[in-house]
């Protein structure tokens, strides 16, 4: 890199790297001015060069940005020198939701270069690095408006999830997000809570290409797994990890709905009493989240629809599939949600999803289960 100098009284201070755009993550060396002062001249092998090491001349009057953060290092593939394929960089203003132009690192060294600048606001930024059928590596870099110029040097390791450690009580899920046209969603994130705790374990990015997502989960626990995508409802899953010392591995694939009329979501992780229409404190993340997206889209009312399964008296599965769904009603109400953008509906066991019984006639645990459920639809 090249590096100045200022002449004090006292001597020579000490050396100021000179920043970008002069230095990159490649050799910039034997930097000269020219005889008028004008003109400066340095080599460098950045790419884009004609040879391994250029020339390149640049204006004194070039204004070195102050405020801004020089993100630079190298992707590496699984602990070794190589290039993971499709190897880039996507940057997402938190705040706007604006992506900036992908990055791709230098297809022979693996380096790369970010330069992020707030302008006159701080801005908080969402890195991602990410690969052809990799986990991807997400952080997230706060660039002050009035901080001066910074470099941070990062080492990325991407690693194949084939070469993901499989270890003993742990469970790994995975799978891809997209819409319902069977697109990727730039963006998509999946947000890992624990249940019981109401504690972050988690937040992964899906692919921004493929759509792929993988993580893994510690044994012993109640997870809320909620996939979310700007514009789109969220899809929930209930992870339930019992405490067992060995490996194993939930493969699902996850459709984001716009959020639109006619959009519906089940929410996977309310929980009731058997035969009871009491929420348990455990529902809380769930509902929040339901919350969040009415305060977010004012504009929109929801059907709440409680469903049963086929045990039991019909009458007696309507009116517990009515109360449980007026119970959801009840908890947005007092979350701030106008009553008149909410209708309790119970259904009882009329809209199956699965059957209740295998083709013999006996009871089919799995279906009924899924026929356990309460759903929320956009009505307007």
């Amino acid at each position: 890199d090249v590096f100045y100098a200022i002449r004090l009284d006292s001597g020579w201070a000490a050396p100021v790297n000179v920043g970008y755009p002069i230095n990159t993550p490649d050799d910039d060396i034997f930097y000269v001015i020219s005889a008028d002062g004008k003109r400066a001249y340095y080599s460098s092998s950045k790419p884009g060069g004609l040879g391994e090491s250029d020339i390149y001349q640049i204006n004194l009057d070039i204004s070195l940005v102050d405020a801004v953060v020089l993100l630079k290092g190298r992707i590496t593939f699984n602990g070794g020198d190589s290039l993971p394929n499709g190897a880039r960089i996507t940057v997402t203003d938190m705040e706007s939701g604006e992506t900036l132009p992908e990055v791709r690192p230098n297809p022979s060294t693996g380096k790369y270069i970010l330069i992020l600048s707030p302008g006159d606001r701080t801005r908080t930024y969402t890195i991602t690095y990410e690969a052809d059928s990799v986990q991807p590596i997400v952080e997230v870099i706060k660039v002050e408006a009035t901080s001066a110029y910074t470099e941070i040097e990062k080492g990325v390791d991407l690693k194949n999830i084939n070469f993901e450690s499989k270890t003993l009580g742990t469970i790994s899920m995975s799978g891809t997000v997209k819409d319902d046209n069977g697109k990727t969603i730039p963006g998509a994130k999946i947000v890992i809570k624990d249940n019981v705790s109401g504690k972050d374990i988690g937040t992964y990015f899906s692919n921004s290409e493929s759509g792929f997502y993988y993580f893994v989960l510690d044994r012993g626990k109640n997870y809320n797994v909620s996939f979310e995508a700007d514009g789109y409802l969220f899809q929930s899953a209930n992870v339930n990890v019992p405490k067992k010392p060995e490996y194993s591995e939930i493969k699902k694939d996850i459709v984001l709905e716009k959020i639109k009329v006619g959009a519906k979501v089940t929410l996977n992780n309310l929980f009731f009493d058997s035969g009871k229409s009491t929420l348990r404190k455990e529902s809380n993340l769930e509902l929040d989240k339901l919350v969040k997206i009415l305060k977010d889209y004012p504009e929109i009312s929801i059907e709440i629809a409680g469903h049963t399964d086929s045990k039991g008296d019909d009458k007696l599965n309507e009116k517990l599939s009515q109360a449980r769904a007026q119970a959801v009603v009840n908890y947005l109400i007092k979350k701030g949600i106008d009553k008149k953008r909410l209708i309790a509906k119970g259904y009882g066991e009329k809209l199956p999803v699965a059957p209740n019984t295998k083709p013999d006639g006996k009871p089919n645990p799995e279906g009924m289960q899924l026929n356990r459920r309460v759903e929320f639809k956009i009505i307007e």
